[in-house]
């Protein structure tokens, strides 16, 4: 079964990236996903930039609004994610203990939708994460009497953007009850049932594409279903990752 990692990472892990810190924050982060790898776990990854180099974008009843930094204010804030393979929740969180970002911050681990995962892609351009929050209607509406309307508007939002040669990858993610929220303290493994922040809306799913500036993945996530009853935040992602 494929699981998504969510790392939160506080501000001074982001002040790391480029501080005299750098060095060993990166070599952190490329033994854990040297470890993902030789074990056979990793699917997919990708680091994202600062939160304030990002913009989260609504649409309700078709007027864009488009507010700048993430989509909540908190005080550890989405750094990067994983895609892995685990034969269980359990398993899943063994591989997340070691994780770089659950000493300072909080890792979620959340089960990928069995269907709508694409972790390949060839777009070109600079790469951004369209994080898709949603509502407890927009969850409820996939398996009930309105799937079709969802799932039929997801799949044409896919192939728009293939059809334009913008999609890297995506991921669908089980509701938010499913998630576990992994922490580190003083060497204890804290683990809580539920995602890492508790709002209205939930991280619904993930898609990296390829666009020429925030602007243009702006125009995109204004077509993403979810940017009418929910939110999307849109991100870079960390070049060269």
């Amino acid at each position: 079964m494929k699981y998504m990692f969510l790392a939160y990472e506080s501000a001074a892990d982001f002040a790391a990236r480029t501080s005299k810190e750098g060095p060993a924050y990166r070599a952190g982060w490329m033994a854990y996903s040297a470890a993902l790898r030789e074990a056979g776990a990793f699917v997919a990854g990708a680091g994202l930039l600062a939160a304030d180099r990002g913009a989260t974008l609504r649409a309700p009843e078709g007027r864009r609004a488009v507010q700048d930094g993430p989509y909540a204010d908190t005080k550890e804030q989405l750094g990067g994610y994983y895609i892995i393979e685990a034969p269980s929740l359990d398993a899943a969180i063994e591989l997340a203990s070691t994780n770089p970002a659950v000493t300072n911050g909080a890792l979620e681990v959340r089960p990928v939708l069995p269907v709508g995962s694409d972790v390949g892609g060839s777009a070109k351009g600079d790469k951004f994460a369209l994080l898709a929050y949603q509502t407890p209607a927009d969850f409820a509406a996939r398996s009930g009497p309105d799937a079709k309307v969802y799932w039929d508007g997801w799949a044409a939002f896919g192939a728009a953007l293939r059809e334009a040669g913008a999609f890297v990858s995506g991921a669908g993610l089980q509701p938010a009850q499913t998630a576990t929220t992994l922490r580190m303290k003083d060497g204890k493994r804290l683990v809580q049932d539920g995602p890492y922040a508790d709002t209205k809306e939930q991280l619904g799913g993930v898609l990296i594409i390829g666009a020429s500036s925030l602007d243009e993945a702006l125009s995109w996530a204004a077509r993403c279903a979810t940017a009418a009853t929910g939110a999307v935040e849109v991100r870079p992602l960390i070049p060269g990752l």
